[in-house]
């Protein structure tokens, strides 16, 4: 991540991560020093985006292509109570639920930021011979 970041297309993008209690909080100032807008979550952004996750995976809108480290990732966590609501936990210190929270903060993402408009590629609509 670090190295694409370094080039001559520097951008600006944001994330979501669950910095509280998280060994990823020790990168935020790295990151934010590449130029990357970092969104922390909060207790009830969390709880907020696990129940939209939920409500989708309930609804039959979400999909995936059947990765295994996905797969593994779901059955590994369960729901927890966090404050009014819940959240995602391990069910035990050896499961990795990694993968579950990251789609999970991803589709919040979405939902919540919208798709990110793109720059048009210079080479857009351009005519192309391959030699």
């Amino acid at each position: 991540m670090v190295e694409a970041f370094n080039g001559s297309h520097k951008a600006k993008v944001s994330f979501l991560n669950q910095i509280e209690k998280s060994e990823a909080g020790a990168l935020v100032e790295d990151i934010q020093a590449l130029g990357v807008d970092v969104e922390k979550t909060t207790a009830t952004t969390m709880a907020n985006a696990c129940a939209r996750f939920l409500s989708a995976v309930n609804e039959d809108e979400l999909r995936h292509g059947g990765s295994p480290e996905l797969q593994l990732s779901v059955c590994a966590g369960k729901a927890r109570d966090l404050l009014d609501s819940w959240a995602w936990d391990r069910k035990d210190r050896a499961s990795d639920i990694t993968q579950l929270v990251a789609v999970t903060l991803a589709l919040h993402g979405l939902i919540v930021k919208g798709r990110q408009v793109t720059q048009q590629s210079a080479y857009s609509g351009a005519e192309f011979t391959v030699l």
